[in-house]
């Protein structure tokens, strides 16, 4: 079975991935990996080792609550196969491990907007997945619904050519929500 990964922080905007993800998956039979990964915190104290496990043990905890409430605010993922992932460390570190170890043939993630020039449109977290990841994503504002899909944006510089089996997701994703598909050559030089 063909897997989404759905990055998921419990914000509004990552609900809302979420809630389009699992309309993906339920049009396209798949399966959904939800992962949350957290940041292990530094400490530059004497009694460091202590203090980073008991931290490390509570943001896992924490992180295992709030999947346990996600799973009951989202009543749909019960239609739909899933599997819940908790990584400590960057995002982008745990979206490799798991495109290595898993697979998956598209990202779904929301995005919030970021600052600077390369994020005009994008928040930093989706951005670095698209720069890094070797797969289709679904970047997605906050109040975006794709009941309302009309059209797919397939954006790249296109410095290399296109192999058809990255645009099996894309042609799959605009067939199940009959959505038309328009290629953009984006130049930076």
């Amino acid at each position: 079975m063909k897997k989404i990964l759905v990055p998921v922080d419990f914000s509004a905007c990552s609900d809302n991935a979420l809630n389009n993800a699992i309309l993906i998956a339920e049009r396209m039979h798949m399966e959904l990996l939800l992962l949350h990964t957290y940041l292990v915190p530094v400490a530059m104290v004497e009694h460091a080792p202590g203090y980073l496990t008991q931290e490390i043990e509570l943001s896992e905890k924490s992180a295992h609550d709030q999947f346990d409430h996600l799973l009951k605010r989202f009543p749909r993922l019960e239609r739909v196969k899933h599997k819940a992932i908790i990584e400590a460390g960057p995002l982008l570190d745990a979206v490799r491990t798991i495109q290595k170890n898993e697979g998956f043939a598209l990202v779904v993630m929301g995005t919030h907007g970021a600052t600077g020039l390369n994020r005009v449109l994008l928040g930093s977290n989706a951005y670095n997945v698209m720069k890094n990841v070797a797969c289709p994503e679904v970047a997605l504002p906050e109040k975006a619904d794709l009941k309302r899909l009309k059209r797919i944006a397939l954006a790249g510089d296109y410095k290399s050519a296109l192999y058809p089996s990255c645009l099996q997701p894309v042609i799959a994703l605009a067939s199940a929500f009959f959505a038309d598909i328009a290629v953009i050559h984006i130049d930076q030089s």
